[in-house]
């Protein structure tokens, strides 16, 4: 692993020195980089001397020099600027550790470099404390712990504010080890999740569902362990039954399979309750026109279950020949494809369903959803209106599944 040291320099060596040979006592090797204001009147000390007399006193092959740095040492905002576009740099060298010195140089050096290698360093930085006068010593500390705990937190406030997948883009910026890999993997996992790719997700889930026990009592993660097992007990069966439904080839063979018929009960209601639990989130979220297309999305999607489970495929309805003569002769119109309300009709035309009592709550939800600015109008969704839409579809939804729905959509919530 790669470690260097920055330190920012002033009017005097002060405990660089000291410090580089403490640090050396830990680490094999250290690239070691200089920072040193611009002088601040002609006739004071030049920090870049101090700098010359730095390298100058530690003859160690375990030392490599980089090039030193000048920055402005008073302006706060051109110090700042310089320093971390300096930052930026050493970045981008794949340090795995790096110590920052704390003391040394002027007030707006030292803030600027403590601020930037913090915001800007996703390795290990550790703050180090050097006494200029006196008996030499030298205090260190992982600073990146607090930097890495308030960047988990932030992901996991996005993270319930429904912003699934911007809670995975900052946990990105967690070290790929203990509880914050856990973490990291995990919201990378439930963003695939709640964009239903659930083949990408099952794998992550399943693995990390073998973890969630170890930080089931951390109250940080314990909400997100708790998410990540109940959703890896059901990755496996959920992914395998979405391909089965998009396989339109092979759709007559898998209706007629050895226990289809429970896979459907079973996975199908799932992936009902699945579209529920994100319309949801994108209400929390304050996506709302999302949310009305989600809502209309989980209807549809129980009225493709109906018609799955007398071996019509929604997209090509003689995909199973033989099902489909025997719809047609029970009345079914002559279509290729069933739409939501279109496959309503139909089953309600074969005896399958009772239309009359959810006929206005699909209209009501088609009207809504229809005229959002991301289907075929320019309304704008309010919270109001989602909600009801959510509503609207919970009852169709129950009318279509059984009154299990209540119930499973809260199994699909995820929790952080």
């Amino acid at each position: 692993m790669k470690v260097a040291a920055i330190f920012p320099v002033g009017t005097s060596v002060g405990g660089c020195p000291d410090s580089i040979a403490e640090i050396l006592k830990e680490e094999p090797a250290l690239d070691v980089h200089l920072l040193y204001g611009n002088r601040g009147a002609p006739d004071a000390p030049d920090p870049h001397d101090f700098a010359r007399q730095i390298r100058a006193s530690i003859d160690d092959e375990h030392v490599t020099w980089a090039p030193f740095q000048a920055v402005e040492a008073y302006d706060m905002s051109v110090t700042y600027a310089q320093v971390r576009a300096f930052v930026a740099g050493v970045s981008e060298q794949n340090y795995g550790r790096v110590y920052v010195g704390v003391t040394g140089g002027t007030n707006p050096m030292v803030a600027s470099l403590f601020q930037t290698a913090m915001a800007y360093l996703s390795c290990q930085v550790i703050p180090v404390y050097l006494q200029a006068r006196g008996t030499a010593r030298v205090q260190h500390f992982s600073a990146s712990d607090v930097r890495d705990r308030v960047t988990a937190e932030e992901a996991l406030s996005a993270a319930r504010s429904g912003q699934i997948r911007v809670a995975a883009r900052l946990a990105d910026r967690l070290p790929p080890e203990g509880a914050l890999e856990f973490l990291r993997k995990s919201l990378t996992a439930l963003s695939y999740w709640d964009d239903f790719d659930y083949y990408q997700a099952k794998q992550t889930l399943v693995h990390q569902a073998r973890k969630s026990a170890e930080y089931a009592r951390e109250p940080l993660l314990s909400p997100v362990a708790d998410t990540v097992a109940r959703l890896a007990g059901v990755a496996a069966p959920i992914s395998a039954f979405a391909k089965e439904i998009r396989d339109v080839q092979n759709f007559a063979v898998n209706v007629t399979s050895d226990g289809w018929a429970e896979r459907l009960s079973r996975c199908g209601l799932s992936l009902v309750a699945d579209v529920l639990a994100n319309a949801q989130r994108r209400i929390v979220e304050g996506r709302f026109t999302d949310s009305v297309l989600r809502s209309y999305r989980a209807a549809e999607c129980a009225t493709q279950m109906g018609l799955v489970a007398i071996r019509i495929h929604p997209a090509k309805v003689d995909a199973d020949p033989c099902a489909w003569e025997q719809l047609r002769a029970a009345g079914a119109p002559e279509v290729k494809e069933l739409a939501f309300v279109a496959g309503l009709r139909c089953l309600a035309a074969v005896g399958q369903l009772d239309f009359a009592p959810i006929e206005d709550l699909v209209r009501n939800l088609c009207g809504a959803r229809n005229h959002t600015y991301l289907e075929h109008g320019y309304d704008r969704v309010q919270l109001a209106q989602a909600e009801r839409c959510f509503e609207l579809s919970m009852e169709i939804c129950r009318h279509l599944t059984g009154a299990d729905i209540d119930q499973a959509w809260r199994e699909f919530q995820m929790r952080f």
